[in-house]
């Protein structure tokens, strides 16, 4: 049993071949559309492998496609229920906080005609962080922020480049408690002058020295 990732309308659940379509002629980027469903698409899928891939499975007719990036949704999954009028079926997803992480990176790999797809990143980014932050979940967040950008000069910058897009668009977001995470703050505390800094930071509002409102009219 070969275990598959399928992207549909921009979001990737885990399935199995079984009761997979036999008439994929192979090509790259293999897709399932249902006649019966104009809206189904099913695109399958795979993370980057050395060599550029494509994934050849010969015994479902598939050549999936490799995605860069996608490896960090596939971390920490965690599992959801699919329901229709013929029953329901458990399936993997990715973890809510991961999976706004890598829309907000892969956003910013669309090519110029998918600037529609892109600006969809960023607004499906958005709605599961303003969910995760309302949850009291933006530890979460800030914790897969970290591991992002501490993959890489690569990986900081699209990850940096995605957030400038979000904030444009919605700025409420920009709040310390999803982007600053513990692992960051250890990080700094291991610079004794870092640390000094950010104790006389925390010192000065107590001893009066924090920056005064001006009071002076115009």
């Amino acid at each position: 049993m070969t275990r598959l990732w399928a992207e549909q309308g921009g979001d990737f659940i885990e399935g199995t071949d079984k009761g997979a379509n036999t008439e994929f002629s192979g090509k790259t980027g293999a897709q399932y559309r249902n006649p019966a469903d104009p809206e189904l698409r099913l695109d399958f899928v795979t993370p980057q492998v050395r060599g550029g891939g494509p994934v050849v499975l010969p015994e479902l007719g598939l050549a999936l496609e490799c995605l860069k990036f996608m490896e960090f949704s596939l971390e920490q999954t965690t599992q959801a229920v699919l329901m229709s009028n013929e029953g329901a079926c458990l399936v993997n997803i990715p973890a809510p906080q991961r999976y706004a992480i890598h829309k907000l990176i892969v956003q910013g790999e669309r090519p110029i005609e998918q600037r529609v797809k892109a600006h969809k990143d960023v607004e499906q980014s958005a709605a599961l962080l303003q969910c995760l932050l309302a949850a009291s979940q933006a530890d979460l967040v800030a914790a897969a922020w970290w591991d992002a950008t501490n993959r890489g000069w690569g990986w900081r910058q699209r990850c940096v480049q995605g957030r400038r897009a979000l904030l444009a668009r919605h700025p409420e977001l920009a709040t310390a408690e999803l982007w600053e995470s513990p692992e960051e703050t250890a990080h700094l505390l291991r610079s004794p002058a870092n640390a000094k800094r950010l104790l006389a930071a925390t010192e000065q509002p107590a001893r009066g020295r924090g920056v005064r409102p001006n009071n002076k009219k115009p």
